[in-house]
């Protein structure tokens, strides 16, 4: 299998959910090779190749120079099937242009790109981001997957295509590493998240300070990497924080970070309108923190919004919200924390990646079917 994701390097959803998905068909057994623009300083485990630039900065040519790259690994691999872990149809084709008889498959984080803005559009290019051409090429690939029913739903309302949800997963670690459950917690309220404006992170600085006026103790962590295509909203951010009585910002946590906070957050703050899913809800659960997020999110398909998390729709609701929650007596938290880290075991890498595995299956025992006849015979 070929798993293909443009920066695995930046430190977001889709990023740690592709690597999810690679360690665990390692762990299976499954030849993985991955294609990618950059890795960071986190290598793979699997053979990674790397798409070769040099040919100029504009799409036209940055897409030839992706196409160059699938060509080069499909000859050095010969994948069975392409899993493209990104919503970018666009490789999708570059992998049809090279080998048409290889079946694709598509994991659909949200149809469209949420943030995308005419001035940032040069820095999506530059990451091998095509997000211009996404609706005219999204029925290349054979199947379609979306990470929640929401996004199956907005997939089929704007071009009229089918998906199979196959939900996401967390970090094993999250699931295998027991929480204290039942310790009472101090008022703090988190929020995790790449530090882009769709984050709607100065929503959640102005609730908070109006918190503050009913819990005097409280304090805020917002903690997320910084987007190099949003330098100037982080700058603007930082100085909100430094305006801001206990409010502090962490950048680039680890792992380990990030699970120390998770276990001792009371609240966790999801203020994204319209969040196709979302996994730092999900790492949060897993660690005890109450979840309180905008009512438009594919997690309240999965959790009760009435019984495992508080939902709200408006600002005055998560001002409420918020303060009902570090308000909350310990040993209705205790509760609700017992039974929703049990839900989250259902999020393992390795029910993911069994799943994916049925999906690529299909695209396999289907590729006659699937194929276009004009790349059906383009392939004899």
């Amino acid at each position: 299998m070929l798993v293909v994701h443009p920066h695995l390097s930046v430190m977001g959803g889709s990023e740690e959910l592709t690597r999810h998905l690679v360690d665990q068909l390692i762990e299976m057994g499954i030849d993985v090779g991955v294609l990618t623009g950059d890795v960071g300083s986190r290598p793979l485990k699997a053979r990674t190749w790397f798409i070769e630039g040099g040919i100029g900065e504009s799409p036209a040519k940055k897409f030839c120079e992706v196409v160059l790259s699938f060509e080069r690994v499909s000859k050095r691999f010969q994948p069975d099937v392409v899993v493209v872990m990104i919503h970018e149809p666009l490789y999708a084709v570059a992998s049809k242009i090279v080998t048409p008889g290889t079946p694709v498959v598509i994991y659909i984080h949200f149809p469209i790109e949420e943030e995308l803005s005419k001035d940032k559009l040069r820095e999506f290019y530059k990451f091998y981001r095509f997000p211009l051409f996404e609706p005219v090429m999204y029925r290349v690939p054979d199947v379609h997957v979306a990470n929640s029913l929401y996004t199956a739903r907005a997939l089929y309302s704007m071009l009229g295509i089918e998906a199979n949800v196959v939900y996401p997963c967390i970090a094993r670690e999250y699931l295998e590493e027991e929480p204290d459950l039942e310790k009472p917690r101090e008022p703090m309220i988190l929020t995790v998240g790449r530090l882009v404006p769709q984050k709607n992170h100065r929503v959640v600085i102005e609730a908070f300070r109006e918190v503050k006026k009913y819990v005097p103790e409280s304090r805020l962590m917002i903690v997320g990497p910084r987007d190099p295509r949003f330098e100037d909203y982080f700058e603007e951010l930082r100085a909100l924080i430094d305006e801001t009585k206990d409010a502090e910002l962490v950048v680039d946590a680890s792992r380990k970070q990030l699970m120390e906070l998770y276990r001792e957050a009371k609240a966790y703050v999801h203020a994204r309108v319209g969040e196709h899913f979302g996994l730092a809800p999900l790492e949060a659960m897993s660690q005890g923190a109450v979840v309180v997020t905008h009512a438009t999110t594919g997690v309240a398909e999965v959790f009760s919004p009435e019984k495992d998390m508080v939902v709200y729709t408006g600002f005055s609701e998560l001002v409420e919200s918020l303060v009902k929650v570090l308000r909350m007596p310990n040993d209705s938290l205790v509760e609700m924390r017992k039974r929703v880290r049990a839900k989250t075991m259902f999020f393992s890498p390795e029910r993911f990646a069994r799943e994916m595995i049925g999906m690529m299956r299909m695209a396999i025992e289907n590729r006659e079917k699937l194929t276009p006849p004009a790349l059906r015979y383009a392939s004899l």
